[in-house]
């Protein structure tokens, strides 16, 4: 009987252990139901429609806080997933040489630039102390993106920057001595335009997500990270002038996109940054750096000289740096006319011309108690002889015609031009067009005449009678439907037939984006629950092909296998006590 009431008493536990553990799912489900949306960004645009920078950085963190990077094995996987192009070749940052194979060509000895390609930390590693652990900034994608080898070597750890004198030069960039105009004149590396405000995105991301002003374990470094988020939010004044110019220099890309919805649904957070660049205007925007280079006080126009006839007008347009309102002077009120005497900052102001002659027209702000002033010169000549001058063409008319064509001028504009006033467009019947023979390849021209008070003018433009072309006949996709949870990510791959058309450019469009979105490269991201139709359209014929995809909510990890298990132990166990409960008494019974 002793037996028999520790055998029952291990079930009766594993039962209440049962139910703990269940109780303990439960929970742990709630607290996930809770999780951080990443694409929501609401708290973060109303600090910065409130322009409260302390806010906006604040709510900034858990957009990104939930990413947990991989190893740094995993970076090839992923690199797969972000970084490769439509020809199935890797993206190099530093390099024009950019047709490396995602697997054959990766991190191997190189002894000139497109030997190989390599992880390349853009904030180098010795900055913070070193280290690619998972987890870690290290082994982040955002900010280890491919490079080629031999130019990340040669850029070493040195931060980048505008290369005034240039000591080592790359096939699209450079290293050398920085330009001083941005307050660092040491050794910098400077990458092509088109990626710069790429890394600018990077190092704005790396000081929200890892406290990136704190690695100045070394001094290049220090030209970057304050040490500290109260100044400047941790950037130096030389990397917020620096990173917010290049932001604006190179605009966020379709390429960058692709690489940010890529990578979220990995590594489970954003670069917010891509997805609202203007944040880092709110964030760094008022720092002495960037203010001063960019917004130097003063007031432009938009004309320095004006050359008139008489009876001819024109306008002027002033800007004032802090966009206070303009006041006009004019020198010689008998030679022009201005239309007002101020304006507001951006707006207009006609001039008419009265009579030949020269006037000055200033356009005057004050800001801070400083007057500032900006000139143009106007020149008021005689009104001349209106007489015929010239023909010009313009307008979207066709010039490749196939063997065979009927010829077509449709789309052409015939604009007569003068020697004083307004110019003219004319219509067909009014110049005489000469069409050219079809009935043979090559280059023919056609002739355009015009005559007016006595003048005549001539034009002509050069069409090109080819053989006949292969166009597109088909599309197709390879899933004509898809059924998605929340946050997965597929791309849908489209052929264009014949494989010898000559333009097989395709064009991508969700009919509901809030639901699925898809990049240019066919890349879906399922956004919400419910039906959506992903449509690709050939360049070519406007031929399309469609998926449906259907978007349910995504299975919580708790509520899975795990949590399955667990009630299925619970069960079991009370299974197992009732039924050794009824052989106790079955046996008590027999005895």
């Amino acid at each position: 009987m002793k037996s028999k009431k520790i055998i029952t008493a291990s079930l009766l536990f594993s039962f209440l252990a049962g139910g703990l553990v269940s109780a303990f799912s439960i929970k742990q489900s709630v607290k996930e139901a809770k999780a951080i949306d990443i694409n929501d960004y609401t708290q973060c645009d109303n600090e910065y429609n409130e322009k409260d920078n302390a806010g906006l950085f604040s709510a900034l963190k858990s957009i990104v806080s939930p990413g947990t990077s991989g190893s740094y094995d995993a970076l090839y996987t992923t690199y797969k997933s972000a970084y490769l192009k439509d020809n199935g070749k890797i993206f190099d940052y530093y390099s024009a040489f950019t047709n490396y194979d995602p697997d054959k060509d990766r991190a191997g000895s190189y002894k000139k630039e497109g030997d190989c390609f390599n992880r390349e930390h853009s904030i180098p590693q010795s900055w913070w102390g070193g280290g690619t652990n998972k987890g870690t900034q290290g082994a982040d994608p955002f900010i280890v993106v491919p490079t080629d080898g031999y130019v990340n070597n040669a850029r070493s750890n040195n931060p980048f920057g505008f290369v005034k004198n240039a000591s080592k030069t790359f096939s699209n960039s450079k290293s050398g001595t920085g330009d001083s105009l941005w307050g660092y004149t040491g050794t910098v590396f400077e990458p092509d335009d088109s990626v710069k405000g790429d890394f600018a995105r990077i190092y704005f991301y790396s000081t929200i997500k890892y406290k990136a002003y704190n690695w100045t374990s070394e001094g290049n470094a220090r030209v970057c990270f304050t040490g500290s988020e109260s100044t400047n939010h941790g950037l130096t004044e030389y990397s917020v002038k620096l990173f917010s110019y290049w932001s604006h220099l190179d605009p966020v890309s379709d390429w960058e996109r692709h690489v940010n919805d890529a990578i979220a649904p990995i590594q489970k957070n954003r670069n917010p940054f891509i997805d609202h660049p203007e944040y880092a205007d709110v964030l760094w925007g008022n720092v002495s750096g960037y203010t001063k280079y960019v917004e130097e006080a003063g007031v432009e126009l938009s004309k320095s000289s004006v050359s008139l006839y008489e009876e001819e007008t024109t306008t002027l347009t002033a800007n004032s740096s802090d966009k206070s309102n303009i006041t006009w002077t004019n020198s010689n009120p008998d030679v022009v006319s201005l239309s007002s005497s101020t304006s507001s900052s951006g707006s207009p102001i006609t001039l008419t011309a009265l009579s030949s002659g020269s006037a000055t027209i200033t356009a005057s702000v004050t800001i801070d108690g400083e007057l500032y002033n900006a000139s143009c010169n106007v020149t008021i000549n005689e009104k001349p002889v209106r007489e015929l001058s010239s023909l010009s063409l313009s307008g979207n008319y066709k010039t490749t015609f196939e063997l065979g064509d009927s010829f077509s001028s449709e789309g052409l504009v015939v604009t007569a031009k003068y020697t004083f006033g307004e110019d003219k467009v004319l219509s067909a019947d009014e110049y005489t067009l000469t069409a050219p023979d079809m009935s043979s390849t090559g280059n023919k021209n056609v002739n355009i005449s015009y005559t007016e008070g006595g003048i005549t003018k001539t034009a002509s433009y050069n069409i090109n009678i080819i053989e006949s072309v292969v166009h597109v006949e088909s599309v197709s996709l390879n899933k004509t439907s898809l059924e998605l949870q929340v946050g997965e990510l597929v791309r849908l791959e489209a052929t264009v037939l014949p494989t010898n058309a000559i333009n097989k450019e395709v064009v991508w469009s969700s009919s509901d984006e809030s639901i699925a979105t898809v990049t240019f490269m066919g890349l879906v991201s399922a956004k919400s629950v419910g039906e959506v139709t992903i449509t690709v359209t050939t360049v070519d014929g406007g031929l399309k092909a469609t998926c449906a995809i259907k978007v349910s909510e995504t299975k919580p990890s708790s509520q899975g296998c795990g949590g399955n298990i667990v009630a299925t132990s619970v069960i079991l166990s009370t299974l197992s006590v009732l039924g050794i409960g009824l052989l106790l008494i079955k046996r008590k019974f027999s005895k």
